[in-house]
């Protein structure tokens, strides 16, 4: 019987970049006997396109009648060997059950053996920093990031989601430190899938969903107190047509760092008797240069250029749907 392969995040892991990695390499699974499935365009990005995954709908079935009817469908994709779907939407759904067993019990009724899940987590200051800019580009963001890190609260999701799932018949959960494998994701990919060292390629586009400059930040935190969530306005168009642009290092002062992570040290101690010692959350402190430093809040010719494009297209659209309006009046 074939297995269900759930990448499910979290957030800021390089899930872009492995599901950019799998949808390349649909063909090698294919031949190692998994199924990379993309169901009507859900996950069917390119690029340097920030992905959704083609679990996306499946993260999303309300109960159990859902997720089973929805499991059977995907059942119909899978190779001999399973099935694999990747989503960030999978580890704040799989978090919500009441009775986490109501997976496996899905998947097996559906035709799956067994569960296998992925779950990249991150050392705090690194996470907490790019979730801020990612609260920023695509959530509409304007706190401050001293702020931000006093609410940061991540690792506490991890620790109730692995205690969820810890010892359900059924499931077998891989949670790996995306800081000791940032430098080559594919190895332990391919090791929780069973693959060989030769069976996935690099994606084309090498970054997805960049890290931003401090002037990138400042002026998307002025376009959101004025518009509210325009990240696709604007960084997103950024990231995705200069991903070469290299980013600053973005951080609070180390007093908030250093605050954030003695608050959370109990939380981390608790999941890190999950882990294997080598991928334990550790605090990753350190200096925090400001965007008066380096840089400062400068923009390249080429981010102009790309910031005007994006903005006056829009703008463009806008004045063409007005006129449609004007006509119909």
């Amino acid at each position: 019987m074939a297995t269900l392969f759930l990448h499910v995040g979290h957030s800021k892991t390089g899930t872009s970049w492995l599901q950019a990695a799998l949808r390349e390499n649909q063909a090698g699974l294919v031949e190692a006997g998994l199924a990379y499935p993309i169901f009507h365009g859900i996950g069917a990005e390119s690029g340097a396109e920030i992905g959704q995954g083609n679990g996306l709908a499946l993260a999303l079935a309300a109960d159990y009648e859902q997720l089973r009817s929805g499991l059977a469908l995907i059942h119909r994709s899978a190779g001999p060997r399973g099935v694999v779907l990747s989503s960030e939407e999978f580890f704040p759904r799989f978090s919500e059950y009441d009775d986490p067993a109501i997976l496996p019990r899905a998947a097996r009724a559906s035709g799956f053996e067994r569960v296998e899940i992925l779950l990249f987590i991150r050392d705090p200051v690194g996470h907490a920093a790019s979730l801020w800019q990612q609260y920023l580009k695509r959530g509409g963001g304007t706190v401050s990031i001293e702020r931000f890190f006093e609410r940061y609260r991540v690792p506490e999701r991890v620790g109730r989601f692995l205690e969820s799932f810890d010892s359900i018949a059924g499931i077998g959960i891989t949670c790996l430190n995306y800081d000791r494998h940032r430098r080559d994701l594919l190895a332990p990919l391919r090791c929780w899938l069973g693959l060989s060292g030769s069976s996935l390629n690099r994606p084309r586009v090498l970054v997805i969903n960049r890290g931003m400059t401090w002037a990138e930040l400042n002026l998307q935190v002025a376009v959101n107190r004025r518009l509210g969530r325009a990240g696709i306005l604007l960084s997103d168009a950024l990231c995705a047509g200069l991903p070469d642009q290299t980013p600053d290092v973005v951080r609070p002062g180390l007093a908030s760092q250093k605050a954030m992570c003695e608050r959370l040290t109990p939380v981390l101690e608790r999941v890190n008797q999950f882990l294997p010692e080598n991928e334990h959350y550790r605090w990753d402190t350190g200096s925090a240069p400001g965007p008066e430093s380096g840089s400062g809040l400068v923009f390249s010719p080429e981010q102009i250029d790309l910031i005007g494009r994006a903005l006056g297209g829009e703008i463009r659209r806008l004045r063409a749907e007005l006129d449609k309006l004007r006509q119909v009046e």
